[in-house]
């Protein structure tokens, strides 16, 4: 089958990219011809005009980083990801891509309601996510992820009519079952995100892209609340050598993998980031804003229960006790077992569809 991918590929973030790149992979090698459908919005665009209309001006330290990290990200969208032509807005894809026996949309946040409702500007919808425009072809969600646990009331009735046009559909947080159902629909599967079907050889083989440069060390990983963060961890850790984020001058996702597959331990926020300690044989902690199964955190819930290891999950204000993780046993070829099983999940769905 010739297959297009809608998902947030473009985003400044390794796992939106990840994810896309996996999922890709994985399709190829079913032996289908696969696409990335090249869809973001101009307001998407790093511009004068968004520069001041986002307010970006007022922290130029953190626009700098992202324009250094996008610098390096968008060599390896390039390389790896197989794009078609560029969209900008959803009324462009009617009609215009009927060369794709199939278009799956996923993994990622793709359905959240703030892009829904204003994906393409403030007032502006933007189903495209939702797979709404007209396409004869057979439209999946695959690993759709909503960004909450409870959809908003002012959002239901938008997606509810959309949520309509998908053929087949799969979340990937416990909580997206309930979140399809109040839209109308009783057929959503839990499947595991993309970066999950594919085997750790794919990560470490990306990883040895980029030969580790660094003694031994901690890897801190922080998308949200980077500087609260880094002074809690650095107080605990005071005689630790702690790498944060990009420190080491190295945007690349091959670098990132590196960091991740070379250190001693990692401390994060990130999902993509978990998963890949998780691939990599890893010892993790998370640390969350939020207390509990709430909000974001079901996505970390969703899969570490499967593991025996929510345990490692850790609020923000326990923070001062995520070292004594460091000598926690992993029985990493039963966490690999276990994950080869849900992995199996999310190919027999694909399979099936």
């Amino acid at each position: 089958m010739k297959i297009g991918i809608l998902t947030f590929h473009w985003a400044t973030n390794y796992g939106a990219i990840l994810q896309c790149y996996a999922l890709q992979t994985y399709l190829e090698s079913l032996g289908h011809d696969v696409k990335v459908i090249d869809y973001k919005p101009k307001q998407y665009d790093d511009t004068l005009y968004a520069f001041f209309r986002f307010r970006k001006f007022l922290n130029v330290g953190n626009y700098l980083e992202n324009k250094k990290k996008e610098a390096s990200l968008s060599i390896f969208r390039n390389q790896k990801l197989k794009k078609i032509q560029r969209f900008y807005s959803f009324k462009d894809m009617s009609g215009n891509l009927d060369e794709f026996d199939a278009i799956i949309s996923g993994s990622d946040q793709v359905v959240n309601p703030s892009f829904l409702l204003s994906g393409e500007g403030r007032g502006t919808e933007a189903p495209t996510y939702f797979l709404g425009f007209d396409f004869k072809g057979r439209k999946i969600g695959y690993a759709l992820s909503f960004g909450c646990v409870e959809y908003p009331q002012k959002a239901l009735p938008v997606a509810s009519k959309y949520i309509k046009h998908f053929d087949a559909i799969s979340v990937r947080e416990e909580s997206g079952v309930d979140i399809v159902k109040s839209m109308g629909r009783d057929d959503a599967v839990v499947v595991p995100d993309p970066t999950l079907l594919m085997t750790p050889s794919f990560y470490h083989h990306l990883a040895d892209e980029c030969p580790n440069k660094n003694d031994s060390y901690i890897y801190s990983f922080f998308i949200r609340n980077v500087k609260e963060r880094k002074l809690a961890i650095n107080e605990q850790l005071t005689k630790k050598n702690i790498l944060w984020n990009n420190e080491d001058g190295d945007y690349t996702m091959q670098g990132w993998l590196s960091k991740i597959k070379n250190s001693q331990f990692v401390i994060t926020d990130s999902f993509h980031c978990m998963v890949m300690c998780l691939k990599l044989h890893k010892p993790f902690v998370v640390v969350t804003e939020k207390e509990g199964n709430v909000g974001m955190n079901d996505r970390f819930y969703t899969l570490l229960e499967k593991m025996l290891l929510d345990k490692v999950l850790i609020n923000k204000k326990n923070i001062n006790c995520f070292s004594k993780f460091f000598d926690e046993i992993y029985n990493w070829d039963k966490i690999d077992d276990i994950l080869e099983n849900y992995s199996k999940i999310g190919g027999t769905f694909l399979s099936r569809i």
